[in-house]
């Protein structure tokens, strides 16, 4: 059932948000996007100490439709990052390709979305990217591409780009990020985004659906954050 998919990945989000409140200088900013920065936006940076509930409403009302701009959400992260303190992390999400409002690959919108990558690294901020079952075409256009650095220069941080094509894996990744972002600190200023398949469960190690109730009581705080 897609819907139920949705909502369990839902679910991992708002128990990502609440294991954040265990450093009360965290704060978070949420840039949903399909073809735009969806409604859902935070519009700046909350503190997850105070402002917890409305940080959940706003995943709990995230959907999967229309196409794909991450350039918009990449743009929206800069904005909300670009007077924070350090350090700042971009998580951005995504199970399709830069198509825009069509349904194929846009040269226009790979561009967009590498210029506004490079603006946030430019500052400083790290960014990783997480991709749901893309081809080699979309992993390289976020991961980059040695062979090929001008076709493809990448949206991630060098080392940040991962990609899962079944639950298990995806959970791996949320692990390895949560580990990175929280190891001897806590997220100050994390902007994340993203564009999720219903299609996805995300299982602990002895392969059972996680829960919002089970996430929070894991050590750190990974926030992810969700436009579909």
């Amino acid at each position: 059932n897609g819907h139920l998919h949705l909502q369990r990945i839902l679910q991992v989000i708002a128990g990502a948000i609440g294991a954040a409140t265990s450093s009360s200088e965290s704060n978070i900013g949420l840039a949903p996007f399909n073809t735009k920065v969806t409604t859902n936006a935070t519009g700046t940076l909350l503190n997850v100490g105070t402002s917890k509930d409305d940080l959940i409403k706003k995943v709990s009302q995230l959907s999967a439709d229309g196409g794909t701009s991450p350039h918009t959400a990449l743009d929206e992260a800069l904005k909300l990052l670009n007077n924070a303190k350090n350090p700042k992390y971009v998580i951005l999400f995504t199970d399709g390709e830069p198509t825009g409002d069509s349904s194929t690959w846009k040269d226009y919108y790979q561009d967009k979305a590498e210029e506004a990558a490079k603006a946030l690294k430019d500052k400083g901020i790290k960014v990783f990217t997480v991709d749901f079952a893309l081809g080699d075409k979309g992993q390289k256009f976020l991961a980059g591409d040695k062979n090929d650095p001008e076709k493809y220069p990448g949206i991630a941080s060098e080392g940040c780009a991962f990609n899962a094509d079944n639950a298990e894996k995806l959970a791996e990744i949320f692990k390895k990020i949560q580990n990175t972002v929280t190891e001897s600190t806590a997220i100050h200023d994390a902007t994340i985004t993203d564009v999720i398949d219903p299609r996805f469960v995300i299982l602990d190690d002895a392969g059972n659906a996680i829960t919002a109730a089970k996430y929070q009581k894991k050590q750190g705080s990974a926030i992810i954050n969700t436009s579909m």
